[in-house]
């Protein structure tokens, strides 16, 4: 079974509206993870927060667990938007 249309509407909503607020994170992540890279960092970081997102609303939706397929269904959009959540990550100013 893959997501249906208004599953698919849901996250992606609510994935452009969690994209916006990345920028306005006050982050000092390389201070408290010592990574060598912070703004790979936060891209894995903001990718995995997205995931979770993704996740949360389809138990939300449907009370269970996603299958095989609408795993790779909620991970294909997510990825969708990985060039987005770069841009915003560009947009940090302490970066």
């Amino acid at each position: 079974m893959t997501i249906d249309k208004s599953f698919r509407d849901i996250i992606t909503s609510e994935i452009k509206k969690y994209i916006h607020t990345i920028s306005k994170d006050n982050t000092g992540f390389k201070q408290i993870w010592d990574c060598d890279s912070e703004k790979d960092f936060l891209y894995g970081w903001y990718v995995s927060e997205t995931h979770w997102l993704c996740l949360h609303l389809f138990y939300d939706k449907y009370e269970r667990e996603p299958k095989e397929k609408e795993m790779v269904d909620i991970r294909q959009t997510i990825l969708e938007f990985s060039k987005d959540i770069r841009e915003e990550i560009k947009k940090i100013k302490s970066l």
